[in-house]
């Protein structure tokens, strides 16, 4: 159980230091993939921290897309 909680807190502190979507993507990825192992093991803890640090994920990669600055688009471009 210990361990988890450190991974848990490992990937935390690995979305707040991450300034790459790439890199959130990574995190979201590797989250997905432990809940759906973790539902396997019929292990609920580990499924919903694995479910918490996705979401955490998503809402980092909002906050990085926000900050990003937007597309000109294809002003001008129509023939």
């Amino acid at each position: 159980m210990t361990m988890k909680l450190v991974k848990y807190e490992a990937a935390r502190s690995a979305l707040k230091a991450a300034k790459k979507i790439d890199e959130v993507k990574s995190i979201h990825d590797k989250a997905v993939a432990i809940a759906a192992y973790a539902k396997q093991a019929k292990d609920s803890d580990l499924v919903t921290w694995a479910l918490e640090i996705r979401v955490r994920a998503e809402r980092r990669a909002g906050e990085l897309l926000k900050e990003m600055p937007k597309a000109g688009g294809g002003k001008g471009q129509l023939q």
